[in-house]
């Protein structure tokens, strides 16, 4: 009777516990759907306007790219001297965007976008009346400081509203304006320039006034439109907000702990960590890169191309990062799913410097075409995930300043690579050699990055 008893009861507590694992399963899977609905929703609401102000954004940067292929002879500027333009530029930009990130956290991203829009794009436009070489390098000196921290004030907004698992999709949807606007700025820059003599200005005049204008209505909606955190928007339920929470509690423990007193010499200390430098480092060897794509494309597509309208130049270097923005998401969406970062970083690194030295070796339009492509699809893909790294090895207090610290040394990348590829393009009277010298950087990071741990142990100051 006894056997027959605990026969039964032990039926009855396996029963019991498949009920409960059952219930946990379909718990687990609620969860997740409210989740992905969550994330949907403040996907939709975030990243379609994040991804415009950023086309606007590097629609203003690259254009002097294009502007190049006639403003370089109107205004008497050698290789050497259009790269140093847009060297200046860089200058601007690095020197002011800690300075911004800071003054993002303390103003708010409501108020700080829209004024960093609205004077970029002023200046942008302002450009039309630049008459030789040193009033074309003040005028880039003040647009590089009026949109310094635009990038990394962004990335460090998107980290309020979504939890580390969901970022490399989130940060490479941003990004991925930045191949989508090469593309589209490629062929409407072409149709631009054929506007010369239009009210008595140069094609390249034209191209400032309407790429640049764009910027400031749409930093004054950026105003109206954006939030500083998810706890105070209006268009999230307070449930939501709490769901939100709980995910960054789960994933980030540390963004939802109090906050603690964080002093500049503690800082200091992360800052300096061997892992934050390594990144620095990486970081400008990307930007070297990117920095090479902006600027010489447009001027290497029309060396393979001697003779073609400026209209055919554009639609010929839109190819590259039309494939670059297919590359980019696809490589992210994996990275997502295999939590797997360090690898989605370094094999698009190594494609891109292949591709350039593909590039600078061959003489066949076709191949060099090929390697433009490379080039062009691995720096981008790498720049997709990228982002996802640093981010979560810095602390709450160090974030804003360490992602600046971080764009900022990678953007020397950005102030010296022009003026270097364009000295070499003076020197050896075609882009050989400066295409050998961003492969080669691109290597260089790529091994820097495969060689670091990217799980290092806490310090002191972490763990309290």
């Amino acid at each position: 009777m006894q056997t027959v008893r605990r026969t039964t009861q032990d039926a009855e507590s396996r029963l019991g516990d498949e009920k409960s694992q059952a219930r946990a399963t379909i718990n687990a899977r609620y969860q997740a759907n409210l989740q992905d609905a969550l994330m949907r929703k403040i996907s939709l609401r975030i990243l379609p306007f994040m991804f415009i102000i950023y086309m606007v954004a590097y629609l203003d940067r690259i254009n002097i790219g294009f502007a190049a292929l006639t403003m370089n002879q109107e205004l008497g500027l050698s290789a050497f001297a259009f790269g140093l333009a847009t060297s200046i530029f860089y200058i601007g930009y690095v020197l002011c965007e800690i300075p911004s990130n800071i003054a993002m956290e303390r103003f708010g991203a409501k108020l700080w976008i829209p004024r960093i829009m609205i004077t970029w794009g002023l200046a942008s436009a302002a450009t039309i009346f630049a008459v030789g070489p040193y009033s074309l390098y003040l005028n880039r000196f003040i647009v590089g400081a009026a949109e310094a921290g635009a990038t990394p004030g962004i990335l460090l907004f998107l980290t309020y509203f979504f939890p580390p698992s969901r970022r490399g999709r989130a940060n490479t949807t941003f990004l991925m304006a930045m191949p989508v606007t090469a593309a589209f700025g490629s062929s409407l820059s072409g149709l631009i320039l054929e506007m010369g003599g239009y009210m008595g200005l140069s094609g390249w005049q034209w191209l400032f006034i309407l790429e640049g204008l764009p910027a400031v209505f749409i930093g004054i909606i950026a105003y109206f439109y954006l939030d500083n955190s998810p706890k105070q928007s209006a268009w999230l339920t307070a449930q939501e907000k709490q769901l939100l929470s709980d995910m960054f509690e789960k994933e980030d423990p540390a963004s939802s702990a109090p906050p603690v007193h964080f002093g500049a010499k503690a800082m200091l200390t992360e800052l300096k960590k061997p892992i934050v430098m390594m990144f620095c480092f990486s970081y400008f060897c990307l930007v070297v890169a990117l920095s090479a794509l902006s600027t010489w494309t447009p001027l290497i597509v029309k060396s393979m191309h001697e003779g073609r309208a400026l209209s055919t130049i554009g639609y010929l270097a839109a190819i590259p990062p039309l494939c670059a923005a297919f590359g980019m998401f696809y490589w992210s969406l994996h990275s997502d799913r295999t939590r797997e970062r360090k690898w989605h970083v370094v094999l698009p690194m190594v494609l891109g410097s292949v591709g350039w030295f593909i590039t600078g070796v061959f003489e066949d339009p076709t191949v060099r075409m090929v390697g433009v492509i490379c080039a062009t699809v691995g720096t981008f893909s790498t720049l997709g995930v990228f982002w996802t790294v640093p981010v979560t090895l810095l602390s709450k207090q160090a974030k804003a300043v360490g992602i600046a610290l971080i764009a900022s040394f990678g953007l020397l990348g950005s102030v010296l690579s022009p003026s270097i590829v364009g000295l070499l393009r003076d020197w050896s009277h075609n882009f050989s050699a400066g295409l050998y010298y961003t492969g080669t950087m691109l290597l260089l990071g790529a091994i820097a990055i495969a060689v670091t741990n990217l799980n290092p142990k806490p310090t002191a100051v972490e763990k309290n």
